[in-house]
């Protein structure tokens, strides 16, 4: 390296050598109509200097030049920390000038290197190329991409990515000396899709221009930094302002009055790190920000107007002064202050004779607090036009006034709709306009809570890991594998083989699904109904939605090659499984009912055409796909109203036929398992013709001795017990029972014993299996290796997050591999094989006897915090309906004033979700009362617990929530005018018609995409109806169905007892969802026409564009919109824990 002393009289002219002349030369002539240059090479290799030049000679060519900066440390026309996308027509200096031209757009990012965040800044390279694309590509207006010097580690994944994604006509590589410096030579990206339609430039670099360049030290590039942020704020004064040396603007800086910014218009961002409320001030002040534009179309994407300087906060006024040469008119749209970890030149912090970096009051009192805006006027709700439209069913005529609504092929009537939906979107905007810091605060709360790591926790199958990851900064999650016996420090790699990297001394992992990608393949959505691994582990299967089709389409990928296959590609599946050890596919088709009722077999790699193998054209019939755990046979459940039949299917010969193995009545659950010549099948039908209200377990052998099929009880449970679930490996049966509300989980050893026919239970040895006190779910997890003796559960509880357990059946050993932990805001996750152990991890040896009694403070319960109370409450009838309340030990729950909320869903014979969710404890700890209805129609009672609450017993449902509502406000558990209701799709109903028969008992709803006009969907439906929700609600061609549809169905029966007045409702829907927006719009707008209009109890329509489903931001963003609501509408408590932030 050349030393300082040695450096040569700089030179006036600029050199720029033959060879860069020539590359640019090339690039400029190039016979592309629009060339698109990407310049890359090792740090003071000269990218700057030849970007300049080429810009210049683009413009002897084109009018105008885009220039794409991704150099966050020392970008070309704006100070560092910036992304942006700049529109240059005018030649330039081709040495650094910053401020120089003001960008299309630009971004802030906060750093000066993409070390801290690469994926964020990704997203920040991928979001300005596509605004290029969209608004200067096809003009022809060429692309100068300038990158970052930072060429290994991540740095070099980020360049192979820009190029991968970019494809770029041109790719400029700039070599040095330093041969271990450079990118490898050739096309680096290594993407043979691409490789051919780049050309790449090699060039070496200018060794020395007139400062010097190639011998730039680190200490010399902080200077450059603080030279382009200080001739940045250099524009806070006039042109002819004199001010020659940096202490002499330091000192006008600090003399300059500050713009005062009110902290209740603003939303303050600290990113690439968490800073406590508590402190958001102390680390904002005296530091530079951001001054940021929300966007209205992107979550996380703000635009950047420019930078500022903090020179002090007085949160007594609520006022930060902030120092920018931003002009007023631009600042006064800022709504983001953004802040990184761009560090304040030295000069601006030694300034002598002035306060630095604090606001001194002296300065303070020349400005007076600006008055607040008065709030406005109570909004009126929207209005929508009536046109009735007629219907006639039994006898009946009815007009439904809003009908128009739901006719998507009327052209005239959608134009009506969105401007009907633009004016709900205003309205609640209008309604939530004060509680805009309430709902920043709570999203913040809320996100805070997310797990630090969103990833599944690794399952072992054969010789893989298979798990899913979210990389920080994208919406979708990746579908991973790596080799179980290695545990060496990971690197991504997007080849599709996996296993060691002998030279970097790591292990690969292997990605095998990008769903963020697949998004770009389905128009911007990633969702995935299913997905199997074929069992030699050569081929995935999967289906992807596709809105274009509104269906759900098949896909096979070669993890060998990570290509997808030719073959399968076929719509409208809603079924796979795998046979012949993964050569061959059997997949269900739908029809455009959505009906499953065609399977096909596809032969991997094969050119032949897909072989029918089954058809049933009654329409009535549903089709039911899946392969037993060991892989040897395929099942297949044909439903309908008449029957239920099962038949089975020789995985090694799938073309040899399908044999019926079991028929039973209609509407029963019913599924077969294998295992060692047995066949085991899991069901609640009646048994020798009785009515069964519980699940038990049938066995029969594979190959009947007798040629007539036998099946014989397993065993019986003990006496209160009642099976739930059942699972198997190749070593034991697992079982999750229950009794009372009391859940267990018992294993069984296989195969079973000669036992006599309907042996007990207790006979069979059963094992205990440790679990926490109030579990309200178990969920048995894929479990798809059946040789392992290691099987994976979910526990679930109202008052502990969702623990990931693996119980290893043989040697007796236990462990939580993933459980988050709310006290510490942190999630817990053992990556590894089952024979990994982690001794931070809760991890104990099980005895034959029940362990319950054993200590379970491993569990990461919050019982210390939060209470869990369950009661019986009587319903109409008499029959007690389960009720569980959740409430902050840290309050009486008795006291005057509690808030409460009562969930519920009651249908489909689903359990109630009564799990750990972080949202509500933003609730919990403002002193709400979470509570739980298990009505009708529900899981957990039986089959005779689903049939008391569907079709024309739907009203029990109903009634049932009714009476724990009236429970809570007489027990004083909740305070009279303080119950809110809240439902989910078909819990939208339940909910829903509570409030029509019994408006007085809430003072506030959530409904959540909800399902509020059965009668004219069910008659008449739009979206596909499927045979569930048939059976659930019931026929409308049915004269009793019809009658007890109409009684319970929400739209129907608004109003019916008269003026009522109803209570505050936020109706979330979306676009994306099974139940059309219109029922959504059509209830809120009866519900304001035929009830008592009342200012503080506004109907909120809130409309979600975007799906959330795989969202987080989004779900975090929705919940707190709800709880803003709901604390709004009903006031808020202060916290009551102050030892959990």
């Amino acid at each position: 390296m050349v030393e300082a002393s040695e450096m040569e009289t700089p030179s006036t002219k600029i050199f720029i050598p033959d060879q860069w002349s020539d590359a640019a030369e090339t690039i400029v002539r190039s016979s592309v109509d629009c060339p698109i240059a990407f310049i890359c090479g090792p740090k003071n290799s000269g990218k700057t200097i030849f970007a300049r030049n080429l810009v210049n000679v683009f413009l002897t060519r084109h009018k105008k030049v885009a220039y794409l900066d991704t150099d966050v440390g020392q970008p070309e026309f704006n100070p560092p920390g910036l992304l942006s996308l700049t529109v240059i027509d005018k030649l330039n200096p081709d040495l650094s000038n910053p401020c120089l031209e003001t960008p299309k757009r630009c971004l802030f990012f906060g750093d000066i290197s993409s070390k801290r965040s690469p994926a964020i800044y990704w997203s920040f390279v991928a979001s300005l190329w596509d605004d290029y694309k969209r608004e200067l590509l096809r003009s022809c207006i060429p692309l100068v991409i300038n990158t970052a010097g930072w060429v290994k580690g991540i740095g070099y994944e980020l360049l192979v990515e820009m190029v991968n994604h970019i494809s770029p006509t041109h790719v400029v590589k700039i070599q040095i000396s330093a041969e271990r410096k450079n990118l490898p030579f050739g096309a680096f990206w290594s993407n043979d899709s691409n490789a051919d339609s780049i050309r790449i430039i090699e060039i070496d670099d200018a060794h020395r221009d007139h400062l010097n360049r190639s011998v730039l030290t680190k200490k010399d590039g902080r200077r450059i930094r603080d030279f382009r942020i200080m001739a940045y704020l250099r524009q806070c004064f006039p042109s002819d302002y004199d001010v020659p040396k940096f202490g002499e603007l330091a000192f006008a800086l600090s003399a300059l009055p500050p713009y005062e910014i009110s902290i209740a218009s603003i939303k303050i961002r600290h990113l690439h790190c968490q800073i406590p409320p508590s402190e958001r001030f102390y680390s904002l002040n005296g530091t530079i920000v951001g001054l940021a534009v929300r966007s209205s179309t992107r979550c996380e994407l703000h635009d950047c107007v420019g930078l500022g300087i903090v020179r002090g906060v007085d949160a007594s006024r609520g006022v930060i002064f902030v120092v920018t040469p931003v002009p007023s008119a631009m600042l006064e749209k800022v709504d983001q202050l953004l802040q990184g970890f761009l560090q304040m030149p030295p000069c601006l912090l030694q300034a002598r004779g002035c306060t630095s970096p604090y606001m001194s009051m002296s300065v303070r009192a020349h400005y007076k607090p600006q008055k607040p805006q008065p709030p406005p006027s109570p909004p009126s709700p929207p209005r929508p036009p009536k046109k009735p439209v007629t219907f006639t069913l039994h006898g009946e005529t009815w007009d439904d006034e809003y009908g128009w609504m739901s006719q998507l092929h009327d052209k005239v009537a959608m134009r009506h709709m969105d401007v009907y939906l633009e004016q709900e979107e205003k309205y609640a905007e209008a309604v939530m306009y004060d509680s805009e810091r309430l709902l920043a605060k709570l999203q913040g709360e809320m996100s805070s809570r997310l797990a630090a790591q969103l990833s599944t926790p690794a399952l072992r199958w054969g010789p893989w890991l298979y798990y899913r990851r979210v990389e920080e900064g994208k919406q979708y999650p990746v579908l991973c594998r790596r080799m179980a016996s290695l545990h060496e420090e990971l690197i991504s790699n997007k080849s599709p083989s996996a296993g060691f990297d002998f030279i970097s001394g790591k292990k690969i992992e292997q990605k095998l699904i990008d769903y963020n990608l697949e998004a770009e393949r389905f128009g911007g959505y990633a969702y995935e109904a299913l997905s199997e691994v074929s069992p030699d582990h050569r081929y995935i299967a999967y289906t992807m939605y596709d809105k274009d089709t509104n269906c759900y389409k098949l896909s096979v990928r070669d993890l060998n090659f990570g290509s997808l296959c030719e073959r399968p590609q076929a719509n409208r599946v809603s079924g796979v499984a795998w046979a012949k050890n993964g050569q061959a596919l059997l997949y269900v088709v739908t029809d455009n009912k959505m009906r499953p009722y065609r399977i096909y077999l596809s032969t991997i790699g094969s050119n032949e055409e897909d072989v029918l193998l089954f058809e049933d054209p009654r329409e009535d019939v549903h089709l039911k796909l899946r392969h037993t755990k060991d892989f040897q046979f395929l099942t297949v459940n044909a439903f309908s109203p008449e029957s239920s039949k099962i038949f089975l299917i020789n995985a090694a010969d799938p073309l040899s036929g399908m044999k019926l193995v079991w028929e039973g009545e209609p509407n029963v659950h019913c599924i077969i398992e294998h295992h060692q010549g047995f066949l085991y099948l899991f069901t609640n039908a009646s048994l020798r013709g009785q009515s069964l209200d519980h699940y038990y377990l049938l066995r029969s052998r594979t190959v009947p001795s007798c040629g007539e099929r036998k099946w014989e009880i397993a065993f019986i449970p003990d006496q209160d017990l009642m099976m739930e679930d059942v699972d198997f490996c190749n070593t034991h049966m697992v079982l999750i029972v229950r009794s009372g509300r009391k859940y267990g989980l018992c294993s069984i050893d296989l195969p079973l014993k000669n036992q006599k026919v309907g042996c007990h239970l207790r006979e069979l040895n059963p094992r205990n299996l440790p679990l926490p006190d109030h579990v309200s779910r178990i969920f048995p997890g894929p479990n798809y290796d059946f040789y392992s003796p290691t099987m994976r559960f979910t526990v679930s509880s109202p008052i502990m997050p969702d623990a990931v357990v693996d119980y290893d059946l043989v040697n007796g050993k236990w462990s939580i591999v993933q459980q988050q932990n709310l006290l510490y805001e942190r999630t817990r996750i053992l990556y590894g094989s089952s024979e990994r152990h982690n001794p931070r991890l809760a991890s104990k040896s099980f005895p034959q006897v029940d362990s319950r009694d054993d200590d379970d403070s491993e569990w990461y319960d919050l019982s210390e915090y939060y209470a869990c109370e369950e009661y019986d409450v009587p319903s109409h009838d008499g029959v007690l309906i389960p009720l569980t309340v959740v409430y902050s030990r840290h309050k009486k729950i008795k006291d005057d004033g509690t808030p409460g909320l009562l969930r519920g869903h009651g249908a489909y014979g689903e359990v109630l979700d009564k799990r750990w969710q972080s949202e509500l404890k933003s609730l919990l700890d403002r002193g709400w009362v979470i509570a739980y209805a298990d009505v009708r129609g529900g899981g957990g009672g039986g089959k005779k617990w689903w049939d008391d609450g569907r079709r024309e017993k739907k009203m029990n449902s109903v009634k049932d929530y009714i009476s724990c509502a009236e429970f809570l406000i007489e027990k004083g558990v909740v305070n009279r005018d303080k119950l809110a209701a809240w439902g989910y799709s078909a819990g939208g109903l339940l909910a829903a018609s509570a409030i029509n028969v019994r408006p007085d008992l809430f003072r506030a709803a959530i409904l959540k995409v909800p399902f509020l006009d059965p009668t004219h969907t069910l008659m008449q439906p739009i979206l596909p109806v499927t045979f569930d929700d048939y059976e659930e609600f019931g026929y409308p061609d049915d004269i009793e169905d019809f009658r007890a549809i109409r009684e319970f169905s929400p739209y129907d029966n608004v109003g019916k007892g008269g003026g009522s007045v109803y209570p505050s409702i936020m109706i979330t829907s979306s676009f994306h969802t099974r139940f059309g927006v219109w029922e959504a719009a059509k209830w809120a707008a009866r519900v304001r026409e035929r009830s008592i209009y009342d200012d503080d109890r506004a109907v909120v329509l809130n409309l979600m564009i975007e799906p959330v489903e795989d969202n987080a931001y989004l779900q975090c963003r929705e919940a707190a919109m709800e709880t803003a609501f709901l604390i709004k509408t009903l006031g808020n408590v202060p916290f009551q824990i102050p030892g959990i932030k």
